[in-house]
């Protein structure tokens, strides 16, 4: 299988990790191809503005997946704008676009599914539905085998709020009963790679875990896990918001992702965040007890070294004695 992304970001770093574990050839597009790429490195970069590479690699391509958000500046989905009369010629059994749950706007707390009406409020969230639908015409016009997912807040090993709290992103927690669901990534990346070996051109699945939670829930939990004492709490009334963060706190929805589940089989690894994080902190434990362990050995060896090189030198002076 040959797998092509668009975007060399976390999604679509993780996403390479499992194709080519499953031994798969992937091939990515990206604003930065003078990254630096280990010696025998499984894939392959292309500068994203390249047409002629672009367009040889998307006429080879099994599988190909854009993980490239819109961009607000231009109002417009930078791989659409310049690669949609490519897309249109090529052979490809799947083709996948990730889109985000904020297309559905604010459902006071209800749980909401892909039969849900969608009215984002945030400009964000128009804008990745007016994209979403520009690649759902691609499917309804040209038949191109188009699927759709919709992402939940993606955390996982590197971004997660112990991260966030270890590196003082977050000092305090807002309090607020508003719901957030979220995916791991492992869980996203496996349901994707389930989808391109069972394509089913046309449809948009939610990926979200079983638990959404209010933020203060998953920081506090985080707070726990490190040792460390609670986080200080503001009401959402009274914190001091970024305007980012003032679109985060907009809408207040669970989502259900039961189709994609039912649809493709699946089971989360990560079905609730206490899990996902308690998986990063065993992980980075693991990690730091190896260390130790290694540098216990390392320890013992330099004593022994001592220990012979003393033995080596009585035994000199012994024989240079007699």
């Amino acid at each position: 299988m040959r797998v092509f992304i668009f975007g060399l970001g976390y999604v679509g770093h993780f996403l390479a990790q499992m194709c080519i574990e499953n031994g798969w050839e992937v091939t990515f597009a990206t604003r930065r191809p003078s990254l630096l790429l280990p010696e025998n490195c499984p894939y392959t970069l292309i500068d994203f503005h390249n047409h002629t590479k672009i367009s040889e690699a998307l006429r080879e391509a099994s599988c190909i997946i854009s993980t490239v958000p819109p961009d607000l500046k231009t109002q417009s989905d930078p791989v659409l704008a310049q690669y949609q009369d490519e897309l249109l010629q090529t052979n490809a059994r799947w083709i996948g676009y990730i889109s985000a749950t904020s297309v559905y706007g604010n459902y006071d707390g209800a749980w909401v599914n892909e039969e849900s009406a969608c009215h984002p409020s945030s400009e964000t969230g128009i804008l990745r539905l007016k994209v979403e639908q520009q690649w759902k015409v691609l499917y309804e016009s040209h038949r191109l085998p188009i699927h759709i997912f919709r992402a939940a807040g993606i955390y996982g090993p590197t971004r997660n709020a112990l991260e966030d709290i270890k590196n003082d992103r977050v000092t305090h927690a807002v309090r607020s009963s508003i719901c957030f669901s979220r995916i791991h990534i492992h869980d996203l990346c496996s349901a994707i790679l389930k989808s391109m070996q069972n394509p089913t051109p046309g449809e948009i699945y939610n990926c979200s875990d079983d638990r959404p939670a209010p933020a203060a829930d998953v920081q506090q939990f985080a707070a726990k896990l490190l040792k460390r004492p609670p986080l200080e709490e503001h009401s959402l009334e009274n914190a001091v918001l970024s305007a980012r963060m003032k679109e985060f706190y907009q809408d207040d929805k669970k989502i259900d992702s039961s189709k994609i589940k039912n649809a493709l089989e699946i089971k989360w690894k990560y079905p609730t965040y206490e899990i996902g994080l308690q998986e990063e902190i065993d992980s980075t434990s693991h990690i730091r007890i190896y260390f130790k362990n290694l540098v216990a050995t390392c320890l013992n060896i330099r004593v022994l070294l001592k220990i012979l090189i003393r033995a080596v030198i009585r035994s000199f002076f012994k024989k240079f004695h007699h």
